[in-house]
C-alpha cells in the first residue's frame, strides 16, 4: 500500500498533518534531501509539501518531483502548505503542477478531504479497514452472546435443581 508523503521541517506541524490525515498511512520528512529519498523509495500516492524548507526550497523540490515524474510519464499529486499564499506565489506553484494550496494553520479535515480525493484507492483501502473492524467487532459481540446464553441456561438449570 502506498502513503501519503508529508514534508515540513517543523515536527509539531508534521505530527499534526500525519494526525490528521489518520487512518491514511503518511511517511514523514524535514527536509528536501530525506523528502526525495523517501520519494524515489516509497513512490507516495500523494505529497504534502511545506515551502519554507532549510537548504532547498519547497518550490524547488516540487520543480525535483515534477522532472522525474515526466521522465516517467506520471504525475504525483502534490498539495502545498504554506504560511504566506500571495497570488504570485500560487500562480508559479499552479505552473508547476499543483493539485491544491492550503494556507497555515490548516484545517486537517479539509486537507485529509483533499488527499482522499487525490488518491481514489485510500477509500477502497478505508472501507476495507472498516469492513474488517466491523467484522471483529461482530465476532467479538457473538463470542460476548454466547457467553451469556451460557450463563443464563446454568442459571435456569440451578433455579430448577433448587425448585425440586
Amino acid at each position: 500500500m502506498s502513503a501519503v508523503l508529508v514534508v515540513d521541517d517543523v515536527r509539531v506541524n508534521r505530527l499534526m498533518l500525519v494526525k490528521g490525515l489518520a487512518p491514511l498511512p503518511a511517511i514523514e520528512a524535514e527536509d528536501a534531501a530525506e523528502a526525495l529519498r523517501l520519494f524515489f523509495e516509497q513512490q507516495p500516492a500523494v505529497v504534502i509539501l511545506d515551502l519554507g524548507l532549510p537548504e532547498v526550497d519547497g518550490v524547488t523540490l516540487l520543480r525535483i518531483i515534477r522532472q522525474h515524474d515526466r521522465r516517467l510519464g506520471q504525475e504525483t499529486p502534490v498539495i502545498v502548505v504554506s504560511g504566506e499564499g500571495t497570488r504570485e506565489h500560487v500562480v508559479e506553484l499552479a505552473r508547476l503542477g499543483i493539485h491544491g494550496f492550503f494556507v497555515k494553520p490548516v484545517n486537517p479535515a479539509k486537507l485529509a478531504e483533499k488527499v482522499r480525493e487525490l488518491w481514489p484507492g485510500a477509500r477502497e483501502d478505508e472501507e476495507e479497514e472498516e469492513g474488517e473492524e466491523a467484522e471483529e467487532e461482530g465476532e467479538e459481540e457473538a463470542a460476548d452472546e454466547d457467553s451469556e446464553d451460557e450463563d443464563g441456561e446454568e442459571g435456569a438449570e440451578e433455579e430448577e435443581a433448587a425448585a425440586e
